[in-house]
């Protein structure tokens, strides 16, 4: 490796007795599938060189790893790592990583750690597969306090099977895509998202068989690592195959784009923290949990035309989704279909001070739900009316007739589209309800629409 910048290794099965530093501009690959290098003593194949130098443009292809490892371990490193220099296009694609159930080392397949003073950019894991590791894929960055030294990371394609944590990223981070990836049996966590990571997508991922939480955003920077949530994480077309045993727990969403999710699992949906002003739309959500969806102290978050049920319970003090806590205000709730158990509780409602605004739901059957009464199991406005109108990115001004024939006592209007729902406050007077953007809605065909009432 410290001779040639393009090292390819011929077929077949190779023993690994030390571990090999990585350098500056290097490819190292195979045919996929026809390399194997076992690692019978230690668990580190590939690592990085000297700390003060820079680990740039570096390619690790096609090459199979087999962990037998003698030597006692439990923590992060592994076949590949690298937790010194700074590091910028480092591309892992078509290896695989299996470590035997008999290895006394419980390590990381690939381990990053960004250090301080350093940072890490253009990290791509791409068609790999892993199994049996503590963590499949791992990047850290702890040792500099809201210092958001890693960016552009991607992890696409890949199999996770079997080990503890499919993928994790911790610290502060900007521009995380964790996209198309089969997660299997993660006893602990798919995928961690552990701090005030930005610019996150979660996209097009399936899981299978068991977990405790199949995503799990665990933190939002207020600890030992800093930054501070500014946007949303974008969670979109992920689904389960069949039912997974586990939970989805969002402590750091911001304001979510959670879109076109299949999940099915025996875990509910949990928001909390600062997971607050986001919108979920068109997921299909079945949960064995006597909740489905909660509201955990956060508020402003936005429910449109999804799924939800809760089945296989018979709690009759719970329902499918809930506001829960004084901090839990004005989640939104907008043509859902929302089913039950008969014996089960309720459809929607609040606890512990929470509010919601419930607008043209379904139960299971097709039948509307109204927004008061025993079914939603709390009082409220009548269900609300739509106004439609089309932004041109310069009128900052809406009216909606109420028809009251006097200005109304009480009027809300809640913002149902991304291009609504920011920057703004209302008015009233004997015709309209006014409303008013800080800032004018972009341009676009129907797309301000707004639920109102008004009494």
């Amino acid at each position: 490796m410290n001779t040639v910048n393009n090292l390819f290794i011929e077929d077949g099965t190779y023993t690994q007795l030390t571990s090999v530093a990585m350098r500056s501009n290097v490819t190292v690959w195979g045919h996929k599938g026809k390399v194997t290098i076992n690692l019978p003593g230690g668990y580190v194949s590939l690592r990085n060189g000297e700390p003060g130098t820079p680990l740039q443009n570096v390619v690790i292809d096609g090459i199979n790893f087999n962990v037998k490892a003698t030597q006692s371990y439990n923590g992060s490193w592994g076949p590949i790592m690298c937790e010194a220099p700074s590091m910028e296009n480092f591309t892992v694609r078509n290896c695989q990583g299996i470590r035997s159930s008999n290895s006394a080392a419980y390590c990381n397949f690939i381990f990053i750690k960004i250090q301080a003073g350093k940072t890490a950019r253009g990290i791509k894991i791409e068609n790999n597969y892993a199994s049996g590791f503590r963590m499949g894929f791992e990047i850290i960055n702890h040792d500099q306090f809201g210092v958001y030294a890693g960016s552009d990371i991607s992890v696409v394609d890949n199999t996770f099977d079997n080990c503890q944590f499919g993928v994790s990223f911790s610290g502060p981070l900007d521009g995380i895509k964790t996209d198309n990836n089969y997660f299997i049996n993660c006893s602990l966590y798919g995928i961690e998202i552990a701090g005030a990571i930005r610019n996150c997508s979660i996209t097009k991922n399936r899981f299978r068989g068991n977990f405790e939480r199949l995503i799990a955003g665990n933190n939002d920077g207020a600890g030992m690592n800093g930054g501070s949530v500014t946007d949303g994480m974008h969670i979109a077309s992920n689904t389960t195959i069949g039912t997974c045993k586990g939970s989805i727990y969002l402590a750091n969403g911001g304001k979510a784009l959670f879109e076109n999710n299949i999940f099915r699992m025996t875990g509910r949906l949990e928001l909390v923290h600062s997971t607050n002003g986001g919108l979920y739309t068109s997921n299909y959500i079945e949960s064995q949990d006597p909740v489905a969806v909660i509201n955990d102290n956060v508020s402003n978050n936005r429910f449109i035309g999804n799924y939800f049920a809760n089945v296989n319970t018979n709690n009759q003090n719970w329902s499918v989704c809930r506001s829960y806590g004084s901090k839990a205000k004005n989640n939104t709730w907008i043509n859902n279909v929302i089913h039950k158990v008969p014996s089960a509780g309720f459809y929607i409602d609040t606890d512990s001070g929470g509010s919601n605004k419930i607008y043209d739901n379904y139960d299971g059957n097709g039948n509307p739900l109204k927004t008061g009464g025993a079914s939603a199991r709390i009082s409220g406005e009548s269900a609300g009316r739509e106004a439609i109108f089309s932004g041109n990115g310069v009128l900052t001004q809406f009216e909606i007739p109420h028809g009251q024939g006097r200005k109304p006592e009480v009027f809300t209007v809640d913002p149902t589209s991304p291009d609504a729902a920011d920057n703004l406050y209302l008015t009233a007077d004997e015709t309209n309800i006014i409303v008013h953007y800080t800032t004018a809605p972009p341009s676009g065909s129907n797309n301000v629409r707004l639920v109102w009432t008004a009494r």
